[in-house]
């Protein structure tokens, strides 16, 4: 209970400095730039507008809202034909929304067990506001940073692999989705920092743990970095592992 009670004095004072711009700046341009490597798998360009950390918050979240339009104009252009009037809308009805709309929440929780972990409250965030009094905005601060990786990608990866449209969903098929998100959780990656392969989930446990630090200590969000490309050395490690 004090801890919780420290970390949200910090973060309430942390939103109100430059800093919290800045590591907002970081965060969006953050989330674009796994856009980005995602959209590049495809053999496409995502144009993004950069982010200038001297603007505010409502300025950040202007240019955010315009990269959002693209990425999602530019996704669409690479899912099977029979997805061709896909427009991303939140709780919409159709297949496709409701099923982006069941990983996004699966990878909530993922993000919010792992900042209950930390003993810290995700009632305050710096993008997203509390509008319920169970509302969580560090939360879906933090998870916009994987979006790209844990749900865009797989869901994507999903629906190309269908022979036949998807008109409704049942529980195989969400069952199947959250398969490969999890799946997704568990891959391995070469982080350079460490010299070492590690799993994705691992990997965000390393940003999220960033993050807190950086607000305890009143700095700048400083991420780390994620290979752009598949790395075989993770996949060679794997199979010296299963080898032996």
């Amino acid at each position: 209970m004090y801890m919780n009670a420290l970390w949200l004095e910090r973060m309430a004072k942390y939103r109100t400095t430059d800093h919290a711009r800045a590591s907002t700046a970081v965060l969006l341009t953050l989330k674009d730039g796994r856009r980005e490597v995602l959209v590049k798998k495809f053999h496409k360009v995502l144009h993004t507008e950069r982010y200038v950390h001297t603007d505010t918050i409502e300025q950040l979240l202007l240019t955010e809202a315009r990269n959002a339009k693209s990425f999602w104009r530019v996704y669409a252009e690479l899912f099977p034909e029979w997805c061709n009037t896909f427009s991303r809308t939140p709780r919409a009805k159709d297949a496709v929304n409701r099923l982006l709309d069941i990983g996004y929440y699966h990878l909530a929780t993922v993000v919010e067990k792992n900042i209950n972990a930390h003993g810290i409250s995700p009632a305050l965030g710096l993008i997203h506001r509390a509008h319920r009094s169970d509302s969580m905005p560090l939360v879906y601060d933090l998870m916009e940073i994987f979006r790209a990786d844990c749900v865009d990608m797989v869901m994507l990866t999903f629906l190309r692999q269908k022979k036949k449209p998807l008109i409704e969903i049942n529980q195989r098929t969400i069952g199947m989705l959250l398969h490969n998100i999890n799946k997704q959780l568990k891959r391995q990656y070469y982080l350079a920092t460490f010299k070492q392969c590690h799993e994705y989930r691992y990997y965000m446990d390393l940003q999220i743990t960033k993050f807190i630090k950086a607000v305890n200590r009143g700095k700048v969000f400083e991420p780390l970095a994620l290979p752009t490309r598949h790395d075989e050395r993770c996949s060679k490690q794997l199979d010296s592992i299963n080898v032996t």
